[in-house]
Order: C-alpha cells, then sequence, then structure tokens
C-alpha cells in the first residue's frame, strides 16, 4: 500500500490497481500452496519438488517488484526514486534469511527484482543512473556472497543436529541394551543359584545318609553302590553346570578369542557323523550327514561347538524319526542347517529358546534332560564368530 500511495502521481491508477491484485493473488496462491505442502505426507522427492514450486513463485514476486522499480526510476521525482531505492535494497537484503536454504530461489529471486531496474538504467538517460546501476550490482554481490556464508551455516547446523538425533538415538539403544542385559544378568544369577543349590543339598543329603548308614555299622555293598551311583550323577550335573556357566561368563567377558582359518566342511562333518552314531542307534533314530566340499571361514573349535548343542538338542527332542546334518549355498556364503522330526518350536517362543535356563518341555527342570545353557552358549559363540 505505500508503494501505490508514492506512486499514485507518478503512474496510473488502473496499472497499480493491477500491480496490487497480482500481488495478492501471487500471495494467495503462495499461502494455500504452503498449506497444501504441510498438510500431505513428504519425502526426499517431494519436498525438491515443492522447493522448486517455492522457487518460481519467487521468482514471480521478485519480477513484480522489479517492475515496480522499472517504474519508479524517475530521476527527476527525488521522492519516488528515493522510495524505489530503499525497497528494492530492502528486498534484496531480506533475501538472505529467508532464501539462503536453497540457493536457486535466492539468486531466482534477486535477478527478477534488480534485472528490469538495471535495464531501466542502461536505456534511461540520467546522470545518475551509472550511479544507481553500480549500486545494483554491488548490492546483489554482497547478497551473493553472504548467500552462500549463510547456505553453509545452515548446512552445518542441519548436520550437527542430525549427528546428534543419530548419537542420542544411539544412546537411547545402548541405554535399553544395557537395561536389558542387566534384567537378563539378573535373571541368570536367580536361576543359576537356584540350580546350584539344588545339586549341593542333594550332595548334602548323600553324604548324610552315607553317615548314618555308617554309623550303623558297616554299609551293604547294595547301598553302598546306589548312593555312589546317585552322587556320582549329582555331581556330573554340578560339573557340567558349572563348566556352561564358566563358559557363558567367558563368552559374556570377551575373553575368548576367534581364530578364524578355512574350515573344511566335510571334516567337521564327519567328526559330527562318528560323535553321534552310538547316540542315533541307541536311540533308535535315523541320522544323516549330507557331505560337502565347501569351506567356510570360522573358528573350527567355535563352530563345531555350535553344532555340537544343535545336534544335541535335536536328538533329545527327537523321539522318532531322524535328524538331517547339511548345508546350502546362499551366495557368497554357506548355511549349514540342522534338521529333525521333532516336535518344533512355536514361532512366537523361538527367541526365548535362546535364553539361559530356558527349557519349552521340561517344566519340572529334569536336569537329565539338560541344563538349558546350550543354546545361549550358541547364541553367544555365533554373535562372537559374527555368524546369524
Amino acid at each position: 500500500m505505500a508503494a501505490v500511495y508514492v506512486l499514485r502521481t507518478a503512474v496510473s491508477t488502473n496499472w497499480l490497481i493491477g500491480w496490487l491484485a497480482a500481488l495478492y493473488l501471487l500471495t494467495a496462491i503462495r499461502v494455500l500452496a504452503s498449506r497444501r505442502f504441510f498438510s500431505r505426507a513428504r519425502d526426499r522427492h517431494s519436498i525438491l519438488r515443492w522447493a522448486w514450486l517455492a522457487t518460481a513463485f519467487s521468482c514471480m514476486s521478485g519480477l513484480l517488484w522489479g517492475v515496480l522499480g522499472w517504474v519508479g526510476f524517475m530521476p527527476e521525482a527525488p521522492i519516488v526514486l528515493s522510495f524505489t531505492v530503499i525497497v528494492l535494497t530492502g528486498l534484496v537484503c531480506g533475501t538472505v534469511p529467508s532464501l539462503s536454504a536453497f540457493p536457486p530461489a535466492l539468486v531466482g529471486s534477486i535477478l527478477a527484482t534488480v534485472v528490469p531496474v538495471a535495464l531501466r538504467c542502461l536505456t534511461t538517460q540520467s546522470d545518475i543512473s551509472g550511479a544507481f546501476l553500480f549500486l545494483l550490482a554491488s548490492l546483489v554481490a554482497i547478497n551473493f556472497y553472504y548467500c552462500r556464508i549463510t547456505y553453509r551455516m545452515l548446512r552445518e547446523t542441519v548436520s550437527l543436529r542430525l549427528e546428534n538425533e543419530t548419537l542420542v538415538e544411539h544412546l537411547q539403544e545402548e541405554r535399553d541394551r544395557a537395561q536389558t542385559a542387566d534384567r537378563a544378568k539378573t535373571r541368570f544369577l536367580a536361576a543359576a543359584s537356584h540350580d546350584l543349590r539344588q545339586p549341593i543339598h542333594a550332595l548334602s543329603l548323600l553324604v548324610s545318609t552315607l553317615a548314618v548308614l555308617g554309623q550303623r555299622g558297616d554299609v551293604p555293598s547294595g547301598e553302598a553302590r546306589d548312593l555312589a551311583s546317585r552322587a556320582k550323577s549329582v555331581v556330573s550335573n554340578f560339573s557340567g553346570l558349572l563348566n556352561a556357566l564358566l563358559d557363558i561368563s567367558r563368552l559374556d567377558a570377551g575373553i575368548v578369542t576367534v581364530a578364524s582359518e578355512a574350515v573344511p566342511l566335510r571334516d567337521l562333518f564327519g567328526d559330527l557323523r562318528n560323535e553321534f552314531a552310538a547316540e542315533a542307534k541307541q536311540r533308535g533314530l535315523r541320522w544323516r550327514v549330507v557331505d560337502s566340499g565347501l569351506y567356510v571361514d570360522s573358528d573350527p573349535m567355535m563352530l563345531k561347538r555350535i553344532l555340537n548343542n544343535l545336534v544335541s538338542n535335536a536328538f533329545r527332542y527327537t523321539k522318532q524319526g531322524g535328524v538331517l546334518l547339511g548345508c546350502r549355498r546362499r551366495g557368497a556364503c554357506v548355511e549349514i542347517q540342522v534338521l529333525d522330526s521333532g516336535p518344533g518350536i512355536p514361532a512366537d517362543q523361538q527367541g526365548m529358546v535362546f535364553e539361559e535356563f530356558v527349557q519349552l518341555q521340561n517344566p519340572a527342570r529334569d536336569r537329565t534332560q539338560g541344563l538349558g545353557l546350550g543354546l545361549a552358549i550358541v547364541r553367544r559363540t555365533a554373535e562372537l564368530l559374527g555368524t546369524p
């Protein structure tokens, strides 16, 4: 409205009304477009399209003000000329903070604003045309320079913000992982303490029984053999539990080192075939191993221990049918498979079985069926090997 008031005596009223209507129409279109932008889902490609649309709007707005500068360049009317200089200077300088985030919009807007006035200076024979043209050129150069600086600062600010958000997410993940590990350790210690008490309590009962029998006189050979057998079984379970706990603690402490080498699966599978042949015969199960001439890059002892646990579990929970050990190529990798005809594991519990002391089919916690630590050791060893 200030422009209309200043130019009312220098320009026709119809021209001013048309110019003002075009300016307000463009403003209304830009407002509608901005509302549509914020109301829609956005991705990288759509945002880029919106940025170029905003650039087009900025160029059109700059052109409208440039036309006003063309009309307002009147050396013979000092007030109109001064107003034109002030308006154009403010518009050009105002583009730096508002459009530097997308330099094409800033460059287009500035050029659309000053080019009409520059052409007017070149076509008008006036003593101040040259000075005014120099002022425009200096103004454009200075604003382009500050646009470059502002754009770099914005990029660095956004980059730092994204890095901070990534760090915060990483810290949250680490915190959640630490809390999960702490809860797992608590459950692990609770279960371990329970399982350690059982054999110790059983041993104390056996010793008390042996002491009572000794006080009565000579211990019958049959009772002595029975007590010795039971004590041996308890000690064996106790030793197995301690060894498993020590293995898990060593894996968690990170003191187990991986010695990777080229492992021939033919030899590895052959060893497992021989080790489980007797158990397969005893259980009346088919035991088939598919030989392979492939090599894998892994620690042979750790890999064998993983497969030993998996095959042992397959035999333990398979009542009839058989167990199969083989492998398949998966691109540059090899997938080793242990298949059995056992009851299987429900999908919602397939992650749970790799936790410590979890045995889905042993609710009474009968330690003759295992300790529930084999798959926990498998998971830790596989993580150490970087093997899914």
